[in-house]
């Protein structure tokens, strides 16, 4: 195979050519500033190869006709990272991301997107794992938050507790558990509290608080009626 320099209105190629195209072994340097260092097929970036980017990012790893493809690292400028798989140029199937802030994200990606099961760790301690859609948490999960050592079990929608779920209190707290309806992160609609006194509150809620009609049970006795902002009415 004949090692020769190519030029090209993009830039300039220098390494194996096969039929007065790339084929083998090589080094594309661009215009831009870009240089592709790898195997190349027909032309095309193929098989083993690394991208060094004008911008500062870095890909390494496996190529098909042209693109990322398969197993491979891409790390931008800033620090952040993704290792994984990639399908025709995209970040696409499992893989992990590491961002330079400390979060990680250990899951499935969907055309460069967070889509499907996952498990992330933020930079403050907490874990979602669970359903993911378009980077945020959509479907079904599990929420845990370091600070108060509590849990989040149920419906999630755009990164908010939203719909059926569980919430699960510390031992500090006194509630201690939570089953029913929220809305954008608050106990709303239908639901059933329980706290460490014994006491039990089955009924509607607005806005994190009592309120519609609902029984509050207590060592004092039951309260049943409406209720209104957390205040009994009748």
């Amino acid at each position: 195979m004949k090692k020769k320099v190519l030029e090209f209105p993009l830039g300039t190629y220098k390494g194996d050519i096969k039929s007065n195209l790339p084929h083998g072994k090589g080094v594309m340097k661009f215009k831009t500033g870009d240089i592709y260092e790898g195997s190349f097929l027909k032309g095309l970036r193929h098989g083993k190869g690394k991208d060094n980017f004008h911008t500062g990012d870095k890909y390494v790893g496996n190529y098909k006709n042209g693109y990322p493809h398969g197993q491979g690292t891409y790390t931008w400028a800033n620090g952040d990272k993704y290792i994984g798989n990639h399908y025709e140029g995209f970040r696409d199937g499992k893989g992990k991301e590491i961002l330079h802030n400390g979060e990680t994200y250990v899951g499935q990606f969907r055309l460069n997107e967070r889509e499907g099961k996952g498990t992330c760790v933020y930079i403050n301690g907490d874990k979602y794992v669970g359903d993911f859609l378009q980077r945020k948490r959509n479907g079904k999960g599990t929420y845990y938050i370091k600070m108060y050592n509590e849990k989040y079990e149920g419906d999630f929608v755009e990164d908010k507790r939203h719909g059926k779920g569980t919430y699960t209190y510390s031992d500090r707290s006194p509630a201690k558990k939570y089953v029913g309806d929220f809305r954008n992160e608050m106990k709303h609609g239908f639901g059933t509290a329980t706290y460490r006194d014994g006491s039990k509150y089955v009924g509607e809620f607005k806005n994190g608080r009592f309120d519609g009609e609902g029984t509050l049970t207590s060592k004092n006795g039951v309260l049943k009626g409406k209720w209104e902002g957390g205040n009994f009415l009748e």
